[in-house]
């Protein structure tokens, strides 16, 4: 419970340095601002309402698919301790983190966060990248907005090497679909197996809309802002795309595509075979 209590107050301090930072900013430069969250948040929530009532055309709320996309627009990020430094490096655009200003680094090196991979992520980070007080943390934003060139990060390649296996010589969404596909064709996700599965998914989705109907998620779009339910989102129009991209790549690699694997069952991708592949 102590721990639990400790991160929500992390979580309050977070948002209240970058509220305080916003505000300094907004006030001393012409910078333009862009709020990007959390992927299961709502973009129309009361924290995103608020600032945009605020700060009017100088702020956006981005709720993009891509974060890569959305990083190269930048030119800084403010952010705390996430994985996400990886797709940020890759664009090239500077990062700050704030975790000593709001003592989440505390909680990182011998709090609850310890055993995380959080130490990871945040050995990403020193120097004019790491401030200590609101001051550092305003001249390092001057400074990487001006003429600043991302210097070498040992510990963020060793991260990229180890957990991205990057760089690679292709996509890691064609390593992915290659290896889901050999999973299914092996006979592990057997037809049986599938159907098991299905009854604790239909016994959540059975719970959801009791819950919906009784008003404890309040109303259906705010059920949709906070919940996930296949009944009330629908697939991101890019699915398609990405799908189209698997294809291609399957096809340059001289494999067919079954209509569906199940009907269609195909001699079964050896892990040797799957591994000379993702090196081609």
């Amino acid at each position: 419970m102590e721990d639990a209590i400790e991160l929500i107050e992390s979580e309050y301090r977070t948002l209240a340095c970058y509220s305080y930072l916003i505000e300094r900013l907004s006030a001393e430069t012409d910078y333009r601002f862009s709020l990007r969250g959390h992927h299961e948040e709502s973009a129309s929530g009361p924290i995103y309402r608020r600032f945009s009532a605020r700060y009017g055309d100088r702020i956006e709320i981005d709720h993009s698919e891509s974060l890569y996309h959305w990083a190269l627009r930048m030119d800084a990020i403010v952010t705390t301790n996430s994985t996400s430094i990886a797709e940020i490096n890759m664009a090239g655009t500077p990062t700050i983190n704030v975790d000593n200003l709001t003592r989440v680094s505390d909680m990182v090196s011998q709090g609850p966060l310890a055993d995380t991979n959080e130490p990871m992520l945040l050995s990403c980070y020193s120097g004019i990248t790491m401030p200590n007080t609101v001051e550092e943390l305003m001249n390092a934003i001057a400074a990487v907005t001006t003429d600043y060139t991302l210097p070498p990060n040992e510990p963020l390649e060793e991260l990229l090497r180890t957990g991205y296996s990057w760089p690679m010589a292709r996509s890691g969404i064609g390593l992915i679909a290659e290896s889901i596909d050999r999973s299914a064709r092996s006979g592990r996700c057997s037809r049986r197996r599938n159907g098991t599965a299905r009854l604790p998914k239909a016994a959540g989705d059975l719970y959801y809309f009791v819950n919906l109907v009784r008003g404890r998620f309040g109303t259906t779009d705010g059920a949709r802002g906070r919940y996930f339910n296949r009944f009330l989102h629908r697939g991101p129009d890019y699915i398609s795309g990405i799908v189209d991209n698997i294809e291609k790549e399957i096809r340059e690699l001289g494999k067919d595509i079954p209509a569906d694997n199940r009907l269609n069952p195909v001699e079964t991708v050896s892990e040797e075979d799957g591994l000379r592949s993702a090196a081609s």
